[in-house]
């Protein structure tokens, strides 16, 4: 009775938990299995519980950060089966009765390998919201030897609107889709 939308993080992978540094290729369970369905249950029991908890109108992000290599479900090279398998996950949780989630489809700043995001977008029946992880700390540009001040701070802020996969990028795309950006806040004590 907050007012307030709850945002979820969700693993793609069953045996993934947030901050793991391994990578898809030393976790047993994998985005093609998944795009088979064969990880719905855990889809399933996920959405049910939440409706009977009472967040059924929560936002959902799946698998974020999906182009960084810092997570088991890191899709670089495997865009179908990413998006086969985000699809297999929105409708299972879909089926679930009282449910009104949205889905937010969620990379990381920048080209960290995977090519073209738009690649590993899964179509906008399956995605409400489309974000993007930007996080100013920008170390090699703050403080970096020769460079110092607003300058500096700049220089960072201009290459995160212009990059590959960037804030341009990201408000370019979305429009595209005719999909709202999502915006986070982190707000400190």
């Amino acid at each position: 009775n907050s007012g307030f939308t709850m945002i979820w993080g969700v693993p793609m992978l069953p045996d993934n938990s947030s901050g793991s540094s391994s990578t898809t290729s030393t976790s047993e369970y994998t985005l093609q299995q998944g795009a088979t369905g064969a990880y719905n249950s855990y889809f399933l029991t996920l959405a049910q519980e939440m409706v009977a908890g009472g967040e059924a109108d929560s936002i959902i992000r799946i698998g974020w950060e999906f182009n960084g290599a810092w997570f088991p479900w890191d899709a670089e090279g495997q865009a179908a089966a990413f998006i086969a398998y985000w699809q297999q996950i929105v409708n299972t949780m879909r089926s679930v009765p009282g449910q009104q989630f949205t889905f937010e489809w969620n990379p990381t700043l920048g080209d960290s390998g995977s090519g073209d995001l738009a690649n590993y977008y899964p179509g906008s029946a399956y995605v409400d919201y489309i974000g993007l992880d930007v996080y100013d700390q920008e170390w090699g540009y703050y403080g970096a030897p020769g460079c110092s001040g607003t300058t500096c701070q700049q220089d960072a802020f201009d290459t995160m609107l212009t990059e590959s996969g960037g804030l341009n990028w990201l408000a370019s795309f979305a429009g595209q889709q005719g999909k709202p950006r999502s915006e986070e806040r982190r707000v400190g004590k």
